[in-house]
């Protein structure tokens, strides 16, 4: 859905200049992360399930993330973990 960058890039630049912590995925994050670099705090490409943990814990914890968080290659949904700062079982 790369009809949808344009508008993700002025999105993500308005929530910055806003002072907000910007992550992003997706689509555009998936084929083009450099494009979105400038404009995001953590730009997350591929399947997203094995990072949300990571993700809302260190987000949670207002630790700084990395610019960049690369999903493996096929999601292992049945090993995936919740949050620990997010779920409290």
């Amino acid at each position: 859905m790369l009809v949808q960058r344009d508008s993700l890039l002025k999105l993500a630049a308005q929530a910055r200049a806003a002072g907000k912590v910007v992550v992003v995925g997706g689509p555009v994050a998936t084929t083009s992360p450099e494009l979105l670099t400038p404009y995001a705090d953590c730009v997350v490409s591929g399947e997203a399930e094995e990072l949300m943990a990571p993700l809302c814990e260190a987000l949670a914890r207002g630790t700084d993330l990395p610019a960049r968080m690369a999903a493996p290659a096929a999601p292992n949904s049945t090993s995936c973990r919740r949050p620990a700062t997010i779920c409290s079982t």
